[in-house]
């Protein structure tokens, strides 16, 4: 998932022709690490934005999906962390789900590896309530997250942020415009705001969840 992460880092700053290999040179290394240590203060700062709409989004309840260690944004928080990367300097290693995260017919499921026999697992209301993700890597990344929230069961959250300079603030907001535009209902919030040079915009679901039991994974 560096890959993925390099390609943003591309797409934000304007740079066609770079290659992942140019981490090995130590002062681009250097420079990408900066970048990511800025983009975590921006997903701080972004934290506070989306609390305002969820205040249960640090919970265990919530989930985050499909970051890795380098651009998860709730580390420091009790929050649920599904993801295929490793986390290995994560303190509570019952936090992390190591799985690929899907969505089918408005329900999440997770496979796990290895990928010859996935091991396909739905996630139970009474565990997680809320799913987010921050800035997708692609657009492709929130397929179906519509039908999660259209669905009635979960809860959603996503969002991008970065600088208002950032080359890739027109295509990030009409990422999110889109899936506004195919959910279902009024039950939810599409924000936008800036504060300095840093952008904040998310869908979030603004419903209760009913528990229904207490199953666990």
């Amino acid at each position: 998932m560096l890959e993925k992460l390099f390609e943003q880092y591309k797409q934000i700053n304007g740079i066609d022709k770079l290659s992942i290999k140019e981490l090995k040179n130590e002062k681009f290394r250097h420079e990408f690490i900066l970048w990511l240590n800025m983009r975590r203060q921006y997903g701080y700062r972004y934290l506070d934005f989306l609390y305002e709409i969820n205040e249960s989004i640090l919970d265990r309840t919530t989930a985050e999906i499909g970051k890795t260690e380098l651009d998860s944004i709730v580390i420091p928080f009790d929050t649920t962390i599904i993801s295929p990367s490793k986390f290995d300097n994560l303190e509570d290693k019952d936090r992390l789900i190591q799985a690929m995260f899907m969505i089918y017919e408005d329900s999440p499921i997770l496979y796990f590896e290895p990928i010859k026999e996935p091991r396909i697992v739905s996630i139970p209301e009474a565990r997680i309530d809320t799913f987010m993700t921050q800035n997708p890597y692609t657009p492709y990344s929130i397929n179906g997250w519509n039908e999660l929230h259209d669905g009635g069961k979960f809860n959603i959250a996503v969002g991008v942020y970065g600088n208002i300079h950032d080359k890739n603030i027109e295509s990030n907001l009409k990422m999110l415009k889109l899936l506004r535009e195919k959910i279902v209902g009024t039950d939810y919030k599409f924000d936008y705001n800036t504060d300095g040079d840093i952008y904040y915009a998310a869908v979030a679901s603004t419903r209760k969840i009913k528990k229904i039991g207490s199953k666990s994974l």
